[in-house]
């Protein structure tokens, strides 16, 4: 309701020549003689469903919880036609759909056009101003940055540097559907690994499949997948497909909880040749294997010890150079995974 309130006192403030008359005029709405109309609606799916507008615009874009489901309902109200328009204004908020948005249309993947407004564009804000600001913000400069300079920063404390997170890129994907990402072509001459991830399917975490080439370094990421709706049952035979598309790739699938159902209908129900199983190695932790018995794990089962391990290994190749990630959900994912509490 507040871009209303300013638009309503912007037009009290335009000559009266150029004012439309108004039929109807209340915190929610303005109608004009001309048939025209201004709505103010919250930023949830059904807000506007059913409706066609000319223009949306949609006030801190960056904030909207859940963009997928309500960017799939509210985006198709724009009506068809020349002169239609989409807005986002925000302030950044971490690598998220609004910075995804922000970057395709700064390297000409989108027909969006940018417009940035720092701290210094703004009349009346000098280095005097900033050093008061800074002052009330504890002198914290990410903060500063980020809501005043209108950079993209991760969220604090996070497993892979700031200036690390900022500098990857994503890539547009050759092939996309129902969560399928695809990146690179399988190619016959490659070696690729599968890391699966596996959720209950209930649309809360998502249950999701990575594809490494894993040829020569650095590594590459060349497809992944992700559903927080899949059941096991599906999952395990989406892995397959996948799997069977990326050269029988080595599939190492974390089988905490859910994930040994998944692990077992792939073993059995389709018979897949290349998981990955792991033993224990003492104080090493796990270790891949290739043997089969009561012992062995048809994946690897998270521990404080081998979740400690993986992200040590994550954060050193993905800072060295030598993990290359194309996908921007993962992207996103590692702007929000924490040293402590993930």
């Amino acid at each position: 309701r507040k871009i209303l309130s300013s638009i309503q006192l912007a037009y009290q403030y335009i000559p009266k020549f150029l004012q439309v008359g108004v039929l109807e005029w209340n915190k929610g709405s303005v109608t004009f003689e001309n048939n025209s109309k201004i709505l103010a609606e919250a930023t949830s799916s059904d807000s506007v469903r059913g409706w066609s507008f000319s223009v949306i615009l949609i006030d801190e874009a960056a904030f909207v919880k859940d963009w997928e489901t309500f960017s799939a309902s509210v985006l198709p109200t724009i009506s068809s036609g020349k002169t239609t328009k989409l807005i986002m204004l925000s302030t950044p908020n971490g690598l998220n759909h609004f910075h995804k948005t922000w970057k395709d249309a700064v390297e000409g993947r989108s027909e969006f056009q940018t417009i940035e407004v720092p701290w210094y564009k703004v009349g009346g804000r000098d280095e005097a101003w900033k050093k008061k600001t800074l002052s009330d913000l504890n002198f914290d400069m990410e903060k500063f940055d980020q809501e005043y300079s209108c950079s993209f920063q991760g969220s604090s404390g996070t497993l892979i540097s700031g200036s690390k997170l900022k500098s990857l890129v994503h890539e547009t994907p050759l092939n996309q559907k129902e969560g399928f990402y695809q990146y690179q072509m399988p190619d016959k001459t490659k070696s690729y690994v599968m890391v699966c991830d596996v959720s209950e399917g209930k649309g809360l975490d998502y249950s999701t499949i990575q594809v490494i080439d894993v040829s020569k370094m650095p590594y590459n990421q060349v497809a992944t997948f992700r559903s927080n709706l899949i059941t096991p049952t599906d999952f395990a035979s989406k892995i397959h497909l996948i799997g069977k598309l990326y050269n029988e790739a080595s599939c190492l699938i974390e089988i905490n909880s859910i994930g040994e159902t998944v692990a077992y209908i792939l073993h059995n129900d389709f018979e897949y040749p290349n998981i990955l199983r792991t033993e224990n190695a003492g104080r090493l932790g796990k270790k891949i294997t290739h043997k089969m018995g009561k012992t062995i794990d048809n994946g690897i089962k998270m521990s404080v010890q081998t979740k400690a391990t993986g992200c040590s290994l994550l954060k050193l190749i993905v800072e060295a150079d030598q993990l290359i990630l194309n996908d921007h959900n993962t992207i996103e994912e590692l702007s929000r995974f924490s040293r402590k509490g993930r």
